[in-house]
Order: structure tokens, then sequence, then C-alpha cells
């Protein structure tokens, strides 16, 4: 019983300090090509979620000579709860993104939707590869979309598809 308690205790406040770090801002773009200076954001997508999901991390990595992080905002499955919630830019290239919710509205199993949008500007044309690591807490186990996997996997972070 301790045990779960401090693992809760652990997970806030590793989300309460992802909530107070500072990123940039700016307006949220439009994923069709566009030339270098523009927006262009990707989605994080959960497909068939094999597990109920209270708690989440994740880190992304981004080529840093093709982009530059600008925002994120909460997907769907995140909007009517997780207010532990947090995206920030460990460092250029590296993005951590996690949450927690403790009430009615945690992702239900067998879910799919956007979980997180991430807008970048884009400094050159070109291609950039991304790589989902250091998956936590209740995702861990889940299957990531890599380069080389097949699809679908449980998370997969593709150019989001205009509303």
């Amino acid at each position: 019983m301790k045990k779960r308690s401090l693992t809760w205790l652990t997970m806030v406040f590793a989300v309460c300090g992802m909530l107070f770090a500072n990123h940039s801002a700016a307006q949220e773009g439009e994923a069709a090509a566009q030339s270098p200076g523009q927006t262009v954001t990707w989605c994080l997508y959960v497909t068939d979620a094999p597990n109920t999901v209270r708690a989440f991390g994740l880190d992304i990595v981004y080529p840093t000579d093709i982009l530059t992080f600008n925002e994120a905002s909460k997907g769907e499955l995140l909007e009517k709860g997780f207010g532990f919630f947090g995206v920030n830019e460990l460092k250029p290239g590296r993005i951590r993104v996690g949450g927690m919710e403790t009430g009615e509205n945690a992702i239900a199993q067998g879910s799919s939707g956007r979980l997180v949008t991430l807008t970048f500007i884009k400094k050159k044309e070109a291609a950039p590869s991304f790589k989902i690591i250091m998956v936590r807490d209740h995702m861990q186990t889940w299957s990531v979309l890599t380069d080389d996997a097949v699809q679908p996997a449980h998370l997969s972070l593709i150019k989001c598809t205009p509303r």
C-alpha cells in the first residue's frame, strides 16, 4: 500500500514539474507541405488502447536541422480530463510529453484518437524523422510506430490531417 502511494506521489511531482516548464508559443498551422519558416503540425495518435490509461509519459526526438519546436496542445483523448498534463522541450531535438488523470476521465481501454498536437516551424524542405522513446506508466507496453514498424501501432506520430 505504501509503495502505491509513493508511486502516485512521484508521478504528481513529475507532472507538476512539466506543467511549469517553459516552452515556446506560436500559432498552430496546417500539416500540408509548406515552405521553410511556416508551421507544420504532427499529431500523436492512440489506436485501440490495450488498457486504461491514467498516467503516461514519453519523449519524442526530432531533427533540429529541419524543425524547431513551437507549441503543443491536448488532443480529444485528453480534453475532458488530465488536469495534470505538460509538454516541454528538454533540449533542442527532444520533447517530453506526460499526463495524469486522478478522476473519472481516464483514456478507456479500446479508445482511439489524437493524444497531442505538436506544432513546429520548418527550417528547410525535407522529410523529418521522429522517434518515440522512453514510454512510461500505463503506455509502457504499447507498440510504437517507428520508421521500420508495420502499422497500426498503439502510439504513432504522423502529420495531422486538416479538420
